[in-house]
């Protein structure tokens, strides 16, 4: 799409921040999965416990953690930090698209 009139600027941030939207959906989702892995996790402050670091770390794609044997979570649960790191580098990319086109408009006027 050629970004060479109004029309097609704000058709491209509007998509832009669609698929924002989407992936933080899919963030909540992942996360909610991960809220209702446990029968141990019984409040909100129990899962932040659990999940806290791990995800926030997932949220700049570092996973390393889940690589070392002595890690306390399930299969599954790796398996959804794992999708929850992916989606999160997806909500990331997009947020960085619609940063650096706002620069470029500024700019470019």
């Amino acid at each position: 799409m050629k970004l060479n009139n109004k029309r097609n600027i704000a058709i491209y941030k509007k998509s832009i921040y669609a698929e924002q939207l989407y992936y933080y959906s899919k963030l909540c989702e992942v996360y909610k999965m991960l809220s209702d892995s446990s029968e141990n996790l019984k409040s909100a402050e129990d899962v932040e416990k659990r999940y806290s670091r791990v995800l926030s770390d997932a949220t700049y794609g570092d996973i390393s953690y889940l690589d070392k044997q002595h890690t306390n979570f399930s299969k599954d649960e790796i398996d959804l930090i794992k999708q929850y790191a992916i989606f999160a580098q997806k909500f990331n990319d997009f947020r960085k698209f619609s940063q650096t086109l706002e620069e470029v408009l500024k700019n470019g006027k």
